[in-house]
């Protein structure tokens, strides 16, 4: 992935630095007065990087870890209502009601996530307190998975819990945008590479441990590895409370004046900046062409609309299709563990870094086109499995663009660009629990191949990425990087 060497941009010299306050103390301020009074680190601190690093497998585990049993225990909630109203004598006695009843459109269109729960915290939080906002979403997570767990018992609160997920704290965009901003504060330029590519094996590898564990568990039952979820989830806070600042130091006159401007003029004031902001992706063109890949990619709909879509397609329970995601996850590991780092540094041998970064970038998306088509296109398990392995070999896309896009922008424009890719991908994946949920539905009516539409319809867009990726060509600033920089 791209060293994140700095491109020319046209900057503007009050927002030079993260840290930077949104509104100036006076007219007459001179802009380096605007300016932080800590340089950029020129060393990683290896201190908050582990301490992230743990928040990171908190995460990484106690999410996955929930995603399917809360789908069971929800699908069966719904599935119990909907026979109650409709023929009660097909229900058994007290008790989970079978898996087999659950198959049908009518109950899975009530999996649907609510659409109302985007949030714009990711934005208006980009410069305030990062750590306080960083365990604001983890109890917000407490939140969305305490009426979860209680639902198993009153199935008349299963209704309220999707569209409570997102109310309080602005959820997991929030947490990762700000994660990804402290990681980029706290981490040399030289080393963030292969930072980010730690961070994303960790990701594959607790994702794969989650669901192997919580197959593992649901065969007992499903409340177990849920509540397990939700204990990794707190022993995240618990680590997030330790979290020190990482935005650089203001002056004392700038923060009194920060603080005491709460007009309403100051507060609109205020957000035509935080907008404005963000206009230095009309100033960079490649930024610009590669942000839409995040929303793309994210149409995908995760790993628990896959579990979903084999346990309606093929008829298998949930137990069976996350142990089917979780070989997919460990074919992930070796791909981002020992494949692309080779390849990359065959490439960097004769290209630049950011065009070796293109060209990875290339390959992984078409290999994810043709592994989500063949998913799509499948009709037993004998023709998934190749396709789920296909699309894990392209898994590394995410993180290459990703490393590739921070090298294409400024220092002092990463967090804002990480924000941004997070709310891109927030977009991508409120625009997924939608189009999936009425597509597939739609798919269940006619049968066959029509089942797996949304997938289909994803692997045409991300054809259209690569395509998009194969003319861009880079400036000859950006490419102008030498080749084996240290990582």
């Amino acid at each position: 992935m791209a060293s994140p060497e700095p491109a020319s941009h046209r900057s503007d010299p009050y927002l030079n630095g993260e840290g930077a306050p949104f509104l100036p103390a006076g007219d007459d301020e001179s802009p380096e007065s605007l300016d932080s009074d800590i340089p950029f680190q020129k060393h990683s601190n290896h201190g908050l990087i582990i301490k992230l690093f743990v928040i990171y497998l908190a995460i990484g585990m106690g999410g996955p870890m929930i995603q399917s049993p809360l789908t069971r225990i929800v699908e069966s909630i719904a599935c119990r209502n909907y026979w109650n109203a409709h023929d009660p004598s097909q229900l058994p006695g007290p008790g989970q009601i079978s898996e087999g009843m659950c198959k049908i459109p009518e109950v899975q269109r009530e999996l649907r996530p609510s659409p109302f729960r985007m949030a714009c915290w990711p934005i208006i939080t980009d410069e305030s307190w990062p750590s306080v906002w960083l365990v604001l979403g983890f109890v917000q997570l407490g939140f969305f998975h305490r009426p979860t767990m209680a639902s198993k018992y009153v199935s008349a609160t299963y209704d309220v819990v999707w569209c409570r997920r997102w109310v309080l704290g602005g959820g997991p965009v929030l947490l990762f945008a700000l994660f990804w901003s402290m990681i980029a504060d706290a981490t040399a330029e030289a080393e963030r590479d292969t930072v980010i590519l730690r961070f994303g094996i960790a990701t594959v590898s607790a994702g794969f441990l989650a669901n192997v564990t919580s197959s593992v568990l649901m065969k007992f039952d499903s409340r177990v590895p849920l509540m397990a979820g939700c204990g990794l989830l707190f022993a995240g806070l618990l680590v997030a409370n330790l979290l020190p600042e990482t935005l650089r130091k203001k002056s004392q006159e700038t923060t009194i004046s920060a603080d005491t401007s709460i007009s309403l003029t100051s507060l609109v004031l205020r957000i035509k900046k935080t907008i404005w902001s963000y206009r230095f992706i009309c100033y960079n063109y490649p930024v610009a062409v590669i942000l839409p890949a995040f929303f793309v990619t994210q149409l995908a709909g995760g790993s628990a609309f896959l579990v979903q879509y084999i346990s309606i397609r093929f008829h298998r329970t949930i137990a069976d299709a996350t142990l089917l995601v979780a070989l997919q996850h460990a074919f992930t590991i070796p791909v981002l563990f020992f494949i692309l780092p080779q390849i990359s540094e065959r490439l960097r041998a004769s290209i630049s870094i950011l065009q070796s970064d293109l060209l990875l970038a290339r390959i992984s998306v078409m290999l994810l086109a043709l592994g989500l088509f063949g998913i799509g296109l499948s009709s037993s398990i004998n023709t998934l499995i190749p396709s789920l392995l296909l699309h894990a070999a392209g898994a590394g896309f995410v993180l290459i663009t990703r490393g590739l896009i921070t090298g294409l922008a400024s220092r002092e424009e990463t967090a804002r660009l990480y924000t941004l890719i997070e709310a891109t991908q927030s977009i991508g994946e409120v625009t997924a629990s939608l189009y999936i949920t009425n597509s597939l539905n739609w798919g269940l009516g006619r049968g066959g191949l029509w089942i797996g539409l949304p997938w289909l319809i994803v692997s045409f867009l991300l054809a259209l990425i690569a395509l998009v990726l194969g003319m861009l060509r880079l400036s000859p600033r950006a490419e102008d990087v030498p080749s084996g920089s240290t990582h």
